[in-house]
This record gives C-alpha cells, sequence and structure tokens, in this order.
C-alpha cells in the first residue's frame, strides 16, 4: 500500500472539507505520522568497544564508540585504560573524540 494512500495506517488521511473543528486531532495524526516517518527505530547504532578491540589497521574515515577513553576531550586522541564513553573518528593516523 502507498504511503500517500488514504488507507494506509502511518498517513492521516487529508480531506479537502476537512472540518475546522477537527483540526487538532489531525494535526496529532500528521505529527505521529511524522514521527514514524522519522525513522528513529531504524537508526544505525554504534556497538560500544574498547579502545584494544580497536582493528589493528582501521581505515581512515572510521566512526567507534569508544567505551574505555583516558580522556573525553573534543579533539584528543583516544587512548584505553579510562572510563570515558567517546565517539572517535580514525583521521588515517590515529584516532580522535569527535564526541562524548
Amino acid at each position: 500500500m502507498a504511503a500517500h494512500s488514504g488507507t494506509s495506517p502511518v498517513i492521516a488521511s487529508v480531506q479537502p472539507d476537512q472540518p475546522v473543528s477537527g483540526w487538532p486531532a489531525w494535526l496529532r495524526d500528521i505529527a505521529a505520522a511524522v514521527n514514524v516517518l522519522g525513522g528513529w527505530a531504524n537508526r544505525p547504532v554504534l556497538p560500544g568497544v574498547t579502545f584494544a578491540a580497536l582493528p589493528a589497521v582501521p581505515q581512515p574515515g572510521s566512526l567507534a564508540y569508544v567505551t574505555d577513553s583516558s580522556t573525553v576531550v573534543l579533539g584528543g586522541t583516544v587512548a584505553g585504560g579510562g572510563t570515558g564513553q567517546v565517539l572517535a573518528w580514525y583521521n588515517g593516523a590515529v584516532w580522535k573524540i569527535v564526541g562524548n
């Protein structure tokens, strides 16, 4: 069934003669449909890994969620042995912290 179909369970049906008194419910239906279509349920999630478990020869541009960084400073170089949880990016030489 097409997403624009009037009987779709995801998209609220919109009629040209939509009664003015029903607009709050209609607006809630549209907001719910937008949330479903936004796909938060299908977003990619990086599994957490320790620094030691990162690839020995990562591809430049790789991202990783490191769970044991000894520093959490943005732009800092990731090293294991700590308790920091960071988003790391491999720049071709070292893993850099791009989020915490």
